[in-house]
Formats: C-alpha cells, structure tokens, sequence
C-alpha cells in the first residue's frame, strides 16, 4: 500500500486519547510538552494543552524566583517580531536571547524569552516533563486502588452535584459552592501548597474560595472536569 494512503487511512481511524470520546481527534500538542504521541479531539486537546501551559509557567515562575527575580515575566507573541528584536522576558534584562518557552493555552500572549542569565529557568520547566506527569496522572485514574474514604466521598458528591448543574452556565462555579457547604475536603497538598505560596489561609473544603483565585481556578475545574466527564483510553501512559 503507497505509505501515504496508509498514513492517511491510520489517521481517520485514530481516536481521542480520552476513553468513550467519540469526536474526531485533530490536535497533537506541541513538541515541547512532550507527548506528541497522541491524538485529541480539540475539547480534550486544548484542557490537557492548558494543564500543562499553566504546571510549565508555574514551575518558570518559580525558577525565575529562585534566581532572584521578583516580578512577573513579559509575555510576548513568539509568532511575530524580528529575531534580533528578541528581548529576555525578565524585566530590565538586556541580555542576549538564547532559548525560550511558549505558555499558550494558559496564557496568551504566552512566548517568554530569555538570555543565557535565566535559561535555567528553561531547563528547570522541561525537566520537570510536566506533559507525561500528566498524562500519567489521567491514566493512573484508571488503575485500581485501596478506596481512599476522603477521595471517595469527594468524587461521589462531585458526580452528584455536576449531574445536577451540568450544562448550566458556569457549572463548575455551582459545584463548588455545593461542595463548600457540604464541606467536602479538597486535596489536601492543594491546600498546603495554596497557604504556603499564596498565603490565603484557606480551610480543606474552601472550594468555592479558592475557584475565585486566577492561580487555583483552572486546576479546580481540570479536576471536577475530570470526574465528572472524562477517563482516559485503556493502554495509555
């Protein structure tokens, strides 16, 4: 068979990487996140896309913090411009660039340029291989484990709440206040990972609080998401 016919005839019987998602797989992700092996429809591609963009500009904050710097890094379009007008995305920096990252989905503009001063920040975010961390993550979810009693009641009241705000505008926002009040306990390295960077204060079963914050928002709806809606194929890791 002429290898571009097979090429072809592979790709139209190619499946979202999510279990029971019948759409039409589109995407791959970009080469940078690591995990150019599989095929989404464009819903699942672009959550996983954005999960990934928003654990990678995490992790270069906090490398660029490391390395002294304060404040946020400019944002760029990486799409336009001149190479030579390159500028390194720390702030007051004049040095050359050498590398860069882009962090789009999770925020656009999403290019970040740096100089040979900050590329460890760089090296930092692709050692941490956040793309197969999260993969891992969504295929673990189907490996049985010892019931947790605090993950099971939380996915139970999860799943009961999402069918009843499901398709309503802002479900996710409902959920959480349902969970709130019932007082469902969160994760709880979120908590302390939130009270320790942030400072928030916060209480196990503030979800609703916490879906307020930019920082804590995408990574509240990614999981009541997953839950509620989406497994990943059997085989994938």
């Amino acid at each position: 068979m002429n290898p571009t016919l097979r090429k072809e005839i592979r790709e139209a019987l190619a499946k979202c990487a999510i279990a029971d998602c019948d759409e039409l797989p589109t995407m791959r992700l970009p080469q940078s996140m690591q995990v150019r092996n599989l095929v989404w429809c464009e819903e699942h591609g672009k959550a996983i896309a954005r999960t990934i963009a928003e654990r990678d500009y995490r992790d270069f904050v906090y490398a660029l913090r490391k390395l002294g710097v304060k404040r946020q890094p400019t944002l760029v379009d990486q799409r336009i411009g001149l190479v030579e007008e390159r500028q390194c995305c720390v702030r007051g920096c004049e040095g050359k660039v050498v590398s860069g990252l882009d962090f789009d989905p999770y925020k656009e503009p999403g290019g970040a340029w740096v100089c040979d001063t900050h590329y460890s920040a760089v090296n930092y975010v692709t050692k941490r291989l956040n793309g197969p961390r999260a993969i891992n993550e969504l295929a673990r979810e189907r490996t049985p484990r010892k019931p947790d009693p605090v993950t099971a009641k939380c996915k139970s009241a999860i799943l009961e709440l999402s069918a009843t705000y499901y398709g309503q505008p802002n479900y996710i926002r409902a959920v959480c206040e349902g969970l709130q009040r019932r007082k469902i306990k969160m994760p709880p390295h979120w908590v302390n990972e939130w009270n320790q960077r942030y400072l928030w204060g916060l209480q196990q079963w503030d979800w609703f609080v916490a879906y307020q914050k930019p920082e804590a928002k995408h990574r509240i709806e990614n999981f009541i998401s997953r839950i509620a809606r989406i497994r990943l194929r059997p085989g994938i890791r």
